[in-house]
Order: structure tokens, then C-alpha cells, then sequence
């Protein structure tokens, strides 16, 4: 690695962590120590900046990534998510990061294993939504697509958002593992006589994500978090 790539990663980490002062001052003349430094401080680094994101957003979808043949990774990445970002609804405030999840640090902030060990195919787009419109025109450009962007699951905001939360609440009471779409049309049925324009929103959210086989609900973050998984094979 040059000399140069670790300096710049040494002013990313100095964003998070307190580094002695010979990680820099010297990192012309004892590279292979700086980057032994740099290997052990990452993982701290990307936690915190991830830490961040969660106190700076409230929704984020995490995708399956597939690398295309004879195209450089990190080029085609940036260029699909530009032409993705252009159609995403206004007032919609997001962030794409290029680089592959770090599955250990999305768990040890979530509270559970969820992610399990780190794969190449997972990139993340976190969104500052405010209202639950925005999310399901926003997981609408994401479906148009999916041969790029395939969803794999995305996490909302409950204080954020305190209308998926209230709407939820019966669902999350009646099934414990999951919203499976039968049984998400079954519920819808039971209260089709109390149709708010509310209930209606969270529902279109859903059907879309039941669709597509993301119906594990998960509280995390001591019930501040809710994420929707893919549905567990059997």
C-alpha cells in the first residue's frame, strides 16, 4: 500500500479514534507499522462511523450486491448508485456507501447477530426520510431496480416514525416470526372497517417487502430499531 493511501486513511481514522502522533508524523518512513496500526483500529473506527449513521438517519436498506464481469468494481458501484440517487423522491436526504458492509459492526451495534461474517455482496444506503410516503416511493425506485440494487432487508426508525409503530403493533402481537403475506391479508381483513389513510400507508409498505420475502420482523437497539429480514429458510 502506498505511502499516501496511508496517510488518508490515517485522517479517516483520526475522525473517530485518538491516534499517537508518530502515526502520522512518521508514516513516511515506517509503513508496515502504520499499516499493522491501521489493520487493528478499522474495525473501532468503522463501528463509531456506523454509530453515526443510525443517530443520522432513520432508514436504511441493506442490498445484495452482484459484481458485474470485466467492469471495475468500486467505478460501476458509484456510477449505477448516481443514476439511482437522481430518481429518488425530493426531500429525501441519503447516503450511499460504496464499500462493503462490515457485518460485525452492524450487529454489535443492532444488539444481535443478525448479519453474521462479513461477504463482499452487501453495500448499505441510509435515508432521512421523515415520513413513511417517502420511504414507500423510495422502496419504489429500489424495486425498479432490482437487477442492480437486489433488497435484501431495511431498517426503520420507531421514534422516527411513531405512525409504523402504532400501525404495527397488532401485527408484531399476532405473529412472532414473521409477516407472512396470507397472513398479513388476514389481519388487513379483520380491520378493513377502521381504513385510515395511516394503516393503508404501512400496509402498501409491507405488501411490497412480503412480496419480496422480507417479512422477519426484529426489534433491536433496545426497541428503538425495526428491521425486516428475508424470510428464513426452513
Amino acid at each position: 500500500m502506498r505511502t499516501s493511501m496511508i496517510l488518508k486513511r490515517s485522517h479517516n481514522l483520526s475522525r473517530y479514534v485518538e491516534l499517537p502522533n508518530y502515526y502520522t508524523k512518521f508514516a513516511h518512513e515506517q509503513p508496515a507499522e502504520i499499516r499493522s496500526l491501521g489493520r487493528e483500529l478499522q474495525p473501532y473506527a468503522r463501528t463509531l462511523r456506523y454509530k453515526e449513521l443510525f443517530e443520522s438517519y432513520d432508514f436504511f436498506c441493506v442490498y445484495k450486491w452482484e459484481s458485474v464481469q470485466n467492469k471495475d468494481t468500486r467505478f460501476h458501484i458509484r456510477n449505477v448508485w448516481q443514476s439511482f440517487h437522481s430518481d429518488i423522491p425530493k426531500g429525501t436526504n441519503s447516503l450511499f456507501v460504496k464499500e462493503r458492509m462490515s457485518c460485525p459492526s452492524m450487529d454489535s451495534l443492532l444488539g444481535r447477530k443478525i448479519y453474521g461474517d462479513d461477504t463482499p455482496m452487501l453495500r448499505m444506503s441510509w435515508h432521512r426520510t421523515n415520513e413513511i410516503d417517502s420511504i414507500i416511493k423510495l422502496l419504489e425506485k429500489v424495486y425498479a431496480k432490482e437487477n442492480v440494487f437486489h433488497l435484501h432487508s431495511v431498517g426503520i426508525s420507531l421514534p422516527q416514525h411513531p405512525i409504523i409503530l402504532k400501525q404495527l403493533q397488532p401485527l408484531l402481537e399476532t405473529t412472532s416470526q414473521n409477516f407472512d403475506y396470507e397472513k398479513l391479508m388476514s389481519i388487513a381483513k379483520k380491520h378493513q372497517n377502521n381504513q385510515s389513510k395511516d394503516k393503508i400507508k404501512v400496509e402498501t409498505l409491507l405488501q411490497g417487502l412480503a412480496q419480496r420475502s422480507i417479512v422477519t420482523p426484529l426489534l433491536l437497539k433496545d426497541g428503538q430499531w425495526l428491521v425486516l429480514m428475508p424470510k428464513e429458510k426452513k
